[in-house]
């Protein structure tokens, strides 16, 4: 019996040991694992006496092996207050806690309490991972979030991040000052389109962002918290989630101001552009590259064309005749330049839109920048084609006058000379004959004095007329 029960137990002590054999070297071969991967594995004792460490820690630090653990690791007399072996025995629970080694990094250290068979404790294997990589990384993005977060709160424009539901997450000091709220917990409590003076400039706000993915400059009357109505200028970027719901980025900026400047501004440009209209003659500006800048309605009715078909032309290609195109052209360039000094005045012929020749009496003055280079022309032009025809038929006129004064004169004399012929001749006749011819020699000496007393004042009309004509 005794033999057969030997027989029994050897194979049951083999196969026991056989598992225990295959047990230590599952264990062994994680333990050089670990080593491999720079994780560190500790057995202590409550004397805080290193028992075993694995190569990792060997290589780190020597062999430790029966001295003190707070001596060697971490330099100090005394353990650690927040030591983890004895949180794990006390506890018996696992344990994790963050120290720095003596060699200045950081690690992780993670304790489990090792049980004796008879369920007694007195023995704690720990893990060490170095985790000093992990929290200079952890660092780095801490101070990145803090810059963010500076950079956030020290732009004066107002920053928002809300979902397609208008709910806020986040916002930068200047955004809940912009709408006028108190704090910014008080701001993330409202939604998104309470902002906005009307539903209809939200709606369109998002359609854009939602067709696009991105708005920029959009302007749109905003409400503050106060009620009180603003023109904002936003900008935004949908960002999608790890839940596909899109995250709106939204800025804004209070531009009233600006809006206010802007609409002060056209106020003006139209009041000029009214005064421009009203004046009686075509007023013209052209660039330092012979562009038509502007142009009134007078010289729009001159030129028998609209003013969008005139800005933007090539002045002396588009209205002047082409035997005269090249030479203007050229003094145009030499006054740009400051090679010659410009004609106040000066006359010259322009093309119409519908190809009439009309005369334009110029005046001129030179436009500069506020570095006194000089950009361009001013010129006033009033249309004296018909005063030109005037003069000339008027001309024409005095001419014509000239000659019938000096007709008149010929005449005069044809009628005088043969008159004092036959009033000499009288005395051939009877006293009856005599009285008939003197009387309408008479007659006739009359008409003449009427006729020279008519020339005389032609004279006078026609000395009147070019003096004042």
């Amino acid at each position: 019996m005794m033999n057969g029960n030997n027989e029994l137990k050897n194979p049951l002590m083999k196969r026991i040991k056989q598992e225990l054999i295959s047990e230590k070297d599952k264990l062994r071969i994680l333990i050089e694992t670990l080593s491999k991967v720079d994780i560190g594995i500790n057995i202590f004792n409550t004397k805080y006496e290193v028992l075993f460490q694995n190569q990792f820690l060997t290589e780190k630090y020597g062999d430790l092996t029966g001295k003190i653990c707070f001596q060697e690791y971490r330099g100090l007399s005394e353990p650690c207050d927040f030591c983890p072996m004895i949180k794990a025995i006390e506890t018996n629970e696992i344990y994790r806690g963050e120290l720095k080694g003596v060699d200045g990094r950081d690690y992780t250290i993670i304790s489990a309490p090792f049980l004796n068979p008879d369920g007694t404790i007195d023995k704690v294997i720990e893990v060490v991972i170095d985790i000093s990589e992990k929290k200079k990384a952890e660092e780095k993005i801490k101070e990145s979030e803090e810059r963010y977060k500076h950079m956030l709160e020290s732009v004066p424009i107002g920053i928002v991040i809300s979902d397609q539901q208008g709910n806020i997450y986040d916002s930068n000091t200047a955004m809940w000052k912009i709408l006028g709220d108190d704090s910014k917990e008080s701001f993330l409590l409202n939604k998104a389109q309470d902002f906005y003076f009307s539903s209809d400039y939200r709606d369109a706000f998002v359609e854009q962002l939602e067709k696009k993915g991105e708005v920029r400059n959009f302007e749109s009357q905003m409400k503050g918290k106060n009620g009180n109505m603003f023109w904002g200028l936003l900008s935004s970027v949908a960002e999608p989630t790890s839940t596909r719901e899109k995250m709106y980025i939204t800025t804004l900026q209070n531009i009233d101001e600006h809006k206010k400047a802007e609409e002060s501004i056209i106020e003006e440009r139209d009041n000029a552009q009214m005064y421009l209209d009203t004046a009686g003659v075509m007023l013209l500006l052209i660039d330092e590259n012979e562009i038509i800048q502007l142009i009134n309605s007078k010289g729009c009715e001159i030129l028998e064309a609209k003013e969008e078909d005139i800005v933007g032309k090539n002045w002396f290609d588009t209205f002047l005749p082409a035997e005269i195109r090249e030479e203007i052209k050229i003094v145009h360039r030499h006054l740009m330049r400051g090679v010659i000094e410009i004609a106040e005045s000066h006359e010259n012929v322009i093309v119409t839109s519908g190809g009439k020749e009309k005369t334009i009496a110029w005046h001129n003055t030179l436009i500069r920048d506020k570095t006194n280079k000089i950009i361009g022309t001013l010129s006033s032009g009033e249309d004296i084609t018909e005063r030109n025809q005037m003069i000339e038929e008027m001309r024409k006129a005095f001419e014509q006058i000239d000659k019938n004064i000096e007709q008149f004169a010929i005449l005069v004399d044809s009628i005088r000379n043969p008159l004092a012929v036959i009033v000499a001749l009288v005395d051939l006749y009877g006293e009856t004959e005599k009285e008939i011819i003197f009387e309408h020699a008479g007659s006739i000496d009359k008409i003449i004095e009427n006729i020279d007393q008519r020339t005389l004042e032609s004279k006078e009309v026609r000395e009147f007329l070019k003096k004042h004509f």
